[in-house]
């Protein structure tokens, strides 16, 4: 984010001058103001915050944001009814139009929607706040508090359309260390599950060796960067593309292009991307600016909260088995609790699983059914176990499953684990 230097005397200077000239103030606003979230699970939306400058002035900057049930005149949250602060692991933002905008991705979480929907279900509305809070870099004494409005949905047909898992996997579903030279590899696809409806479309790509590596930048699915940064992402061979008509049933298996027709013509490490292109999502749609002229309106379906996956296959056999071994998605093993394991009140719940090579940081995830978050962990490498807070015991009886994935440079996953069901006693 840019620091403008100035001195006061400048800013005096610039703010009368641009008073007596008459010039327009416009307030810190966002689009869209109201947004529409699943009772039941995560939701991503995208928003975008206009007139950050002030005067010709870089005056806003974003501090913080918070889930509510209701505000103070100031569009501040009233005590006593914050739900949660927004983590930073689930916002992906970034400074657009010449830095006059502030656009984000927003995960809404499960144990957010759930507060709101057992308020909901005790009699209080069926809505709540999202607020980010900006600082004015003039130093007013005021800072502004932007909400967003938001809106439980009973079904996944009225909320905007964005994915919240992809996993990528061969048809086998088993981990491909190495192709020989002149063969193809298996058949693979991506299982996707998402929110909303509309067109899932975008093309599968080939990193060949001698490419410049993707950065988690190029990874993001279109809908997820402002419109002038879409244009910046790395491009590499198309392999095929598709359109797919996507009903509100949250699941969908997106098969591969025949194998036959992936270019394979060296030796190394090939990996396969899956690039989701933004669509039309009226649902979700964001204005880039306070006029509904034409293109002021960018696609933003097809959101999601995180990179997507890739697949990495090696051809030849005169390749590094350490650099195979952790180069291949899928391989990270995971060793208790074992699957279908029974937890009882007094054993540990502690998760442990095998090391990958490369990988800079760990991510456990534990979810209640099959698309509920209850628990999230970082840690760092050489720690292979983590113990879960008593808080977990709350859902002794329900079904509870894990998986964890390591993530290497920019945060770009290397290897996954399969899921691992679960259940704790009573």
């Amino acid at each position: 984010m840019k620091t403008i230097k100035r001195t006061s005397v400048l800013v005096l200077g610039v703010l009368l001058g641009m008073l007596f000239h008459g010039a327009p103030v416009h307030a810190l606003s966002v689009s869209p103001n109201v947004v529409n979230v699943r009772a039941q699970g995560p939701t991503t939306v995208f928003l975008t915050y206009r007139n950050l400058f002030s005067f010709d002035v870089f005056r806003y900057v974003p501090i913080e944001a918070f889930w509510c049930g209701e505000l103070n005149p100031d569009n501040s949250c009233a005590p006593g009814t914050i739900f949660a602060r927004a983590p930073m692991r689930s916002q992906i933002s970034t400074m657009s139009a010449g830095d006059d905008n502030f656009t984000e991705v927003v995960t809404f979480p499960s144990s957010v929607t759930r507060q709101a929907y057992q308020r909901a279900q005790a009699g209080g509305p069926s809505r709540f706040f999202y607020v980010r809070l900006f600082r004015d870099t003039l130093g007013s004494p005021n800072d502004v508090f932007v909400p967003v409005l938001v809106r439980l949905a009973s079904g996944g047909a009225g909320v905007p359309l964005s994915l919240f898992e992809v996993r990528l996997r061969w048809k086998k579903d088993k981990p491909v260390l190495a192709i020989p030279r002149g063969a193809a590899p298996p058949p693979f696809g991506a299982e996707i599950r998402y929110d909303g409806s509309g067109r899932l479309k975008g093309r599968w790509e080939i990193v060949v060796p001698g490419d410049s590596q993707p950065r988690m930048f190029d990874l993001l699915p279109e809908a997820n960067l402002p419109v002038e940064d879409r244009i910046k992402q790395r491009r590499y061979t198309r392999i095929e593309r598709f359109d797919r008509v996507l009903p509100p049933t949250g699941k969908l298996y997106l098969p591969g292009p025949d194998p036959k027709n992936i270019p394979i013509n060296s030796d190394g490490l090939h990996l396969i991307l899956l690039r989701i292109e933004a669509t039309q999502d009226k649902v979700g749609s964001s204005n880039i600016t306070e006029s509904n002229v034409p293109g002021a309106t960018v696609l933003t379906g097809g959101t999601s909260g995180f990179p997507l996956p890739v697949l990495r296959f090696i051809v030849g056999s005169g390749a590094d088995p350490k650099l195979m071994a952790a180069l291949t998605a899928g391989e990270l093993s995971l060793l208790e609790p074992k699957d279908h394991a029974k937890l009882g009140p007094g054993d540990p719940l502690t998760f442990t699983w095998d090391e990958v090579e490369s990988a800079l940081i760990y991510k456990l995830v534990v979810e209640q059914g099959e698309d509920e978050e209850v628990l999230t962990a970082m840690m760092n490498p050489g720690v292979a176990s983590y113990t879960a807070p008593p808080s977990l015991r709350e859902h002794a009886g329900e079904r509870l499953r894990w998986r964890v994935e390591a993530l290497g440079d920019e945060g770009i996953p290397i290897a996954t684990s399969d899921w691992r069901k679960f259940r704790i006693e009573k």
